[in-house]
């Protein structure tokens, strides 16, 4: 096949990226920086255009190919050959030898210094690839090729040479600028490369070969795809980096699983019932779920992650058993073709299984990739002003009765965090993000061996809630075991500024301390209020991964006290009335007999709403002098104390008696429960009598300007209908509900209501934490 032929059966390729045509910028700053007197050009190096590769003419650079708009991106081959003469920065030794001939004499012999040098590849402002280390070697020879998609070919890129310490940070040992708009496109050009320090030094050579290839939007899936594999072969080869740190991750992405439940499975028992459990394969990826017995609905709330590579074959396949004494039932299956989804999206699926077996729900999003020009890169993102106002005015108050179900729209952009606590041995950790509202699940990628990793991802969601929670949880990837906790944040979507970068200090596990680090964020957030009053009042989504808290003694004493202090607040309002008629203080006992008095005179059902509707005003009024109305200033920053006790409080003779057989840990475990239920119906009551303070508190705007539309409507309707008509309308409605609707949810619209309020604790934990002093986000930033 001719050149010509293999680039247009290249052009005829159907990718998973095809929907990008944006380019890459933003990021050519840090680069720029590190070209030192080479400025980029002016160059529009992404533009858009629908061509083949017939149309560049031979002998055409690079440069005046992005001029002219003749290619969508350019795929950039390089081979890293050899160093030649570089810089030795490990010490020179010198021995003390003696001989013994003809008499004793000492010889000085000296060892010349030398390095263990590797070589970083950044472009368009960040690092793309990291070679292997060659050890103790001035000379070293690398004869190592990778393949990365360039969007913008005027941003030179960056060579820096290091040598590797086991201690410490590692030495530089010179960089190289390589101006990618002169290269002359589909020809190789090898290039030997001066490296020079900051101060001008010569230390050496590099030599590579580069070759510039136009692609078009179509090719951008293949080129992806060449591009991570030949990262995971640098990073994965023989003689590697000693010290484990590459730059990616081995795997290309993961899918990000959340099994709910099933539906309608097929009885296999006698019983007629059966014990399923789902078995998740996806290449050579696999998991297995819990058994959920005797039931045909079972619910399994099981989270999981499935990594896949870029041979890996993108078809999730899920089997479905019946556990059985002697050998497990087959019950159905199903298969679901991942390539056609939308990446760094969670999806809601309901997979039907063979034959009518039952279905399956479950959350999947393809996630957690690295590729430069994937859907989650902040790189590749350019803001496009039209674009928000076309969002802007898809949920503005026109567009209400449309799609009455979509809330509202997020965009989150996570640059990076800063300062965050090491986990491993070195001083260091291997970070990644986990984002989360409610039951959509987004990951980023790992970046290893850092405090202060710089992800630049960038994600849009769909909102179903406005009163749901952006929570961000920051681990440390452990290969031997499951990855541990750095930090968690957790904020309420009503109170995002929507455009504003800034720092959020992380906290603890129970979100009640501070945690070492801080997140550099960029959060927007639209939304349709009328929507999202309707959606107040209604059952919101259940969170699947929600569990309730485990017994602990110090979480039970906690929930005693917030009860007792709800108690001494009735008692306390008894006794103001018993006051009253005690004519303890006669001015009040006076001023109270006369409203009494009037109350009883003029009274009408409307009073009441609008005695509630005054009540909010005047406690707004309140609120708007107070500099702090959710709770204590003590309160402000707790400790983590209860986060230390982390295991269940079980009495310490379960232990010390274990000779005494499996009836005493059932008894143990029986009084546990107990005690756990005990714990929960406390918190219930203490919560619900906190939101309806809350309420009244403002807490939450949006929920008390909506309770004060509702009293004023309230109060019109009372005062000019008959209290019997609205009788009889409430009857009918009632009546006559499971006939109009018979599949509706049946609610309680108060109750609904709320549960959108935060609880004392809840206000706490949500309350976000002053940052370091000592950190600036424009000195982070930078």
């Amino acid at each position: 096949m001719s050149d010509e032929e293999m680039r247009d059966a290249s052009s005829k390729k159907k990718g998973i990226f095809s929907s990008l045509k944006r380019k890459k910028g933003g990021r050519a700053k840090d680069a720029t920086e590190d070209a030192g007197s080479l400025q980029p050009s002016t160059t529009e190096g992404a533009a858009v255009v629908e061509c083949t590769a017939t149309d560049v003419s031979p002998g055409s650079t690079a440069g005046d190919v992005a001029k002219a708009g003749k290619c969508a991106f350019f795929a950039l081959d390089v081979e890293l050959k050899e160093g030649k003469d570089l810089a030795a920065r490990d010490k020179t030794d010198t021995y003390h030898v003696e001989f013994e001939h003809d008499g004793v004499y000492t010889k000085n012999v000296q060892r010349s210094g030398t390095s263990d040098p590797y070589v970083k590849f950044k472009a368009d402002g960040r690092q793309i690839y990291k070679s292997r280390t060659i050890s103790k070697n001035l000379n070293p020879q690398w004869n190592e090729k990778f393949c990365v998609p360039i969007e913008d070919i005027s941003t030179p890129m960056v060579l820096k040479v290091f040598d590797f310490d086991r201690v410490g940070n590692d030495d530089p040992m010179g960089k190289a600028v390589v101006d990618l708009t002169s290269l002359e496109v589909e020809k190789p050009t090898e290039m030997e490369l001066e490296l020079e320090g900051d101060d001008g030094e010569k230390l050496g050579t590099i030599c590579a070969i580069f070759t510039a290839t136009p692609k078009n939007i179509e090719d951008r899936q293949e080129v992806t795809r060449r591009a991570s594999a030949n990262r995971k072969a640098g990073a994965g080869g023989k003689g590697g980096d000693p010290k484990g740190a590459v730059t990616g991750q081995l795997w290309d992405g993961i899918v990000s699983i959340i099994l709910v439940e099933g539906k309608k499975m097929i009885p296999m028992d006698d019983s007629g019932f059966s014990d399923p459990y789902c078995r998740f394969r996806l290449g050579n990826e696999r998991y297995k779920s819990k058994a959920c017995k005797e039931t045909l609905n079972p619910y399994w709330a099981e989270q999981f992650d499935l990594k896949f590579y870029a041979d890996t074959s993108m078809v999730l396949e899920i089997v479905v058993y019946d556990k059985d004494i002697r050998k497990d039932e087959f019950m159905g299956r199903c298969q679901i073709d991942l390539t056609s989804m939308a990446r760094e999206k969670s999806h809601k699926i309901e997979a039907e299984l063979e034959d009518g077996a039952g279905t399956i729900i479950f959350h999947l999003a393809i996630t957690g990739q690295e590729a430069p020009g994937s859907e989650a890169d902040l790189g590749a993102f350019k803001e496009d002003p039209a674009r928000r106002k076309e969002t802007v005015k898809r949920f503005g108050l026109k567009n209400t009765p449309k799609k009455i179900k979509q809330i509202g729209w997020l965009q989150v952009k996570l640059h990076r965090a800063v300062g965050l606590a090491s986990a491993d041995l070195g001083g260091a950790s291997d970070p990644f993000a986990v984002v989360e509202v409610n039951n959509q699940r987004l990951v980023t990628h790992t970046i290893y061996k850092t405090l202060n990793p710089a992800w630049n991802k960038i994600w849009e969601m769909e909102i179903a809630d406005p009163h749901d929670f952006l929570d961000i949880t920051v681990y440390d990837e452990d290969k031997r075991g499951a990855p541990e906790f750095l930090g968690r944040i957790m904020i309420p979507l009503l109170h995002i500024t929507p455009g504003e970068k800034r720092l959020y200090q992380l906290k603890n596990k129970s979100l009640e301390g501070r945690a070492k680090g801080h997140l550099i964020m960029t959060l927007d957030f639209i939304y349709n209020p009328i929507r999202g009053a309707v959606r107040t009042i209604n059952p919101r989504e259940p969170k699947v991964m929600f569990e309730k808290p485990k017994f602990k003694r110090q979480l039970l004493q906690r929930n005693i006290d917030r009860t007792n202090k709800l108690v001494a607040s009735l008692v306390s309002a008894g006794a103001f009335v018993g006051s009253l008629f005690t004519w303890q203080y006669k001015f009040r006992s006076a001023f109270g007999f006369m409203i009494y008095i009037m109350m009883c005179l003029n009274f009408d059902f409307y009073i009441i709403p609008l005695t509630l509707l005054l009540s909010f005003l005047k406690q707004y009024v309140v609120c708007m002098l107070m500099t702090d109305r959710n709770v204590n200033p003590e309160e402000q920053e707790g400790g983590d104390d209860e986060d230390e006790d982390d295991d269940d409080d079980e009495p310490a003779e379960k232990g010390k008696k274990k000779g005494e057989g499996k009836s005493f840990k059932e008894k143990m475990q029986a009084i546990t429960n107990i005690c756990s239920t005990v714990q929960n119906a406390l918190d219930e009551v203490a919560s619900n009598g906190e939101r309806l303070k809350n309420t009244f508190n403002w807490t939450v705007p949006f929920c008390s300007y909506l309770a004060c539309a509702a009293f004023t409507i309230g109060t019109i309707v009372l005062y000019l209908v008959p209290l019997k008509f609205l009788l009889l309308a409430w009857g009918i409605n009632n009546f006559t509900k499971n006939i109009r609707k018979p599949n509706a949810v049946d609610n309680n619209e108060l109750a609904e209501f709320l549960s959108r309020i935060p609880s004392d604790v809840q206000i706490k934990q949500l309350k976000l934490l002053k940052t370091d002093p000592a950190l600036r986000l424009k000195r982070v930033d930078d």
